[in-house]
Parts: structure tokens; sequence; C-alpha cells
């Protein structure tokens, strides 16, 4: 959002972009989904500290961000940093899921000959 699609926001808000994305191979089923998240925070339009409002936020990001849970699970984020531009604060965090591949269900033993 730049221009005038920030300047119809009324109160601070969030918006938040996965940047990147990537699996890695790990052991059988096993693998590891890398992702780096943009989120962006839009202080009130009439304030007069936005700058100062950007910096309390990423602070505020660094101890909310530092452990995330998905699917009931605590994953730790990494590589956790900021920048302001143009009064808007960009907090980017990086996060490895391990995950598993689903295996298909199918009828064990098939193969198998009675004697």
């Amino acid at each position: 959002m730049r221009g005038e699609d920030s300047a119809k926001l009324t109160r601070g808000c969030f918006v938040c972009f996965t940047s990147e994305q990537r699996a890695d191979e790990g052991l059988k089923e096993r693998y590891i989904r890398s992702l780096l998240y943009n989120v962006h925070f839009f202080p009130e339009p009439h304030s007069l500290t936005k700058k100062a409002d950007c910096r309390s936020m990423a602070e505020r990001f660094y101890e909310s961000l530092e452990y995330v849970e998905i699917n009931g699970q605590f994953v730790r984020a990494h590589d956790l940093k900021y920048e302001v531009v143009d009064e808007v604060l960009h907090f980017f965090l990086s996060l490895d899921v391990p995950l598993m591949k689903e295996r298909p269900i199918g009828t064990k033993m098939l193969h198998i000959k009675k004697e």
C-alpha cells in the first residue's frame, strides 16, 4: 500500500505477506518448510509520532513473534529484523516448520503368500 491506499486507513492496521518459501528434504517422509514473512504495520494516519509508533510495535513484535504456534507445535522464529520505510513498519521473520508427508493408505501385507 502506498500513497492513496495507505491514506484511506482510519487507524493502525497490519498486513502480512509470505515473501519466500522453500522445502528441504529430510529423512523419509519428513521435510522442512522454510518461510519468510514480512509483516507491515501502518500506524494511525493522524498520529504525530508515526516513526516512534513503528519502533514501539517492532519491539512488541520481537517479544510476541519469537515463538509461533503452528498446528499445536511451537516453532522458534529466526532472522527477526525490521525497517521503517515511508512511516510504515516492515518486520521480517523466518520460520522453519517441520512437516511430514502423508503416506497413502493402502493394504498392508498384500504380497504375502500363505503356505
